[in-house]
């Protein structure tokens, strides 16, 4: 339901590069005279050529139900130069105590530049965060934007109803979405 990724966490969907031995006929050739099949069945013999093979980073999607906060390392990095970065999705919802009434515009996703989020000194799942004066830190997402950048992703999606703390800066090689709320 929540999400509290400490430091010294890392989530890493990288892709990767390699050398491989890969048959001709997957890279569109023909071989000789013979024909290759749609089925990749050559008549004769199997032909391979030595072949650098980039691939994609994958996607890390962290969602918060009541609450979210993202120290870990989270890496993206493109499989090499013919490959695309990663896809990062952050979004939470938000706590509400009992009695509180909820209003869409609550904010349900602060960002700011670096981070930590997590304060020191955090007890773990189940306990309250607390911040530095004792008081109970809001239930809702909480992400720092670096977290993005120093990741080698290409694509961010910032979901809920989004907030800044303080100056952001966001660049993105792919797509960058903010709010959906």
């Amino acid at each position: 339901r929540n999400i509290a990724a400490v430091s010294g966490s890392v989530m890493d969907v990288s892709g990767a590069s390699d050398t491989l031995d890969v048959n001709v006929g997957t890279l569109g050739r023909a071989v000789g005279s013979a024909a290759l099949t749609t089925s990749g069945v050559v008549a004769s013999s199997l032909t391979v050529q030595r072949t650098r093979v980039d691939t994609n980073a994958g996607s890390i999607t962290l969602t918060g139900v009541e609450e979210l906060m993202v120290d870990s390392s989270l890496i993206g990095r493109a499989g090499g130069t013919n490959a695309v970065g990663g896809t990062l999705e952050v979004s939470s919802g938000r706590f509400y105590s009992s009695g509180e009434i909820a209003d869409p515009r609550d904010i349900t996703l602060w960002v700011s530049q670096s981070g930590p989020v997590l304060p020191a000194g955090f007890a773990g799942i189940g306990n309250p965060v607390r911040k530095a004066d004792n008081s109970i830190v809001s239930g809702a997402g909480y992400f720092n934007a670096d977290s993005f950048l120093q990741g080698g992703f290409d694509s961010l999606a910032l979901g809920g109803t989004v907030a800044f703390v303080g100056a952001v800066n966001i660049t993105a090689a792919g797509a960058l979405s903010i709010a959906s709320g």
